[in-house]
């Protein structure tokens, strides 16, 4: 046996001792606890090569909020979540914060986790916890499945004290998702489109970003320069989009709560030119100790 054969049983052996819930290797640091280890990068929407996005491990101390993703080239993608706990608004993914005046704060990250599948961040923010998950399942007796160029961000809140809470979700993305150059033109649309044609009152609010002028099959800086970048979630009671200039979007949700229902028909125009973020929000209402809530998904893809 070679030496190369010895080294990648070694690394094997130890990837798998890593992952097994009998001999977890729990991590300390200033991001809290990192589970099994702390990653050098942290996979979040990892599908395709046209869709992965990840959190450098090595970057704000591994936590999520605070930090912009980027792409396996080392590019960086919009990607931002902010939650509103009583009216006072969080930052949990991206850095947002840059974007305002008035100081956001950031959940406070107690616990990072992945797995073969998932990578799970729990924090608190005031008097709630919220464990926000990002899943790329993987369905070997699927193949219909297994080929859909999509990756899921659940978030899940929950209340830590006996007094109910008002609290709201936002998320967007920017058009580096579609494009490998934010000096390229853009096209964006909306549309509320039903889960399945038999779907009865089911849909979703839908995002999608494109190339306006996409080569078949061709790239730019290793980024499909071809299909579209979406962005979705269910259109549930409570639920507000948007899309625009990036300030503008987000200062509604950090002042009101919620979104405006504009849609930015400016298009087509760079990448960069007012960058535009395509927002989604829900408001949840109010969260006690004894709500029993579903999380709530949202979809990214590349197709």
């Amino acid at each position: 046996m070679t030496s190369t054969i010895k080294y990648l049983f070694v690394s094997l052996f130890i990837l798998l001792s890593l992952s097994s819930h009998h001999h977890v290797v729990a991590v300390s640091g200033s991001g809290g606890t990192f589970r099994p280890v702390r990653a050098p990068s942290y996979p979040l929407a990892v599908r395709t090569p046209y869709l992965s996005a990840w959190l450098p491990g090595g970057q704000n101390g591994a936590q999520l909020a605070g930090a912009w993703p980027h792409f396996w080239t080392g590019a960086y993608l919009g990607w931002a979540g902010m939650i509103s706990v009583d009216g006072v608004v969080y930052q949990f993914l991206g850095n947002p914060a840059e974007d305002f005046v008035a100081t956001l704060p950031s959940v406070l990250q107690y616990d990072a986790e992945f797995t073969s599948t998932s990578t799970i961040f729990r924090s608190t923010a005031g008097p709630i916890n919220i464990t926000v998950i990002f899943l790329t399942p993987v369905t070997p007796m699927d193949l219909i499945l297994q080929s859909i160029p999509c990756s899921y961000m659940s978030v899940h809140v929950e209340s830590t004290d006996q007094k109910p809470h008002q609290v709201a979700l936002y998320a967007d993305i920017n058009a580096a998702w579609a494009v490998g150059n934010i000096g390229l033109d853009i096209v964006a649309s909306y549309e509320q489109r039903k889960m399945s044609p038999s779907s009865s009152g089911q849909s979703m609010h839908v995002h999608s970003v494109s190339p306006a002028s996409p080569t078949l099959f061709g790239e730019v800086a290793q980024q499909a320069n071809f299909g579209s970048a979406v962005f979705a979630t269910n259109a549930l009671p409570g639920s507000s989009v948007q899309s625009g200039y990036r300030v503008d979007v987000r200062n509604e949700f950090l002042h009101n709560g919620n979104l405006s229902n504009i849609i930015d028909s400016n298009f087509p125009r760079p990448a960069n030119k007012s960058e535009p973020v395509f927002a989604l929000s829900i408001n949840l209402g109010m969260i006690s100790s004894k709500s029993i809530l579903d999380p709530v998904v949202f979809v990214i893809g590349h197709m």
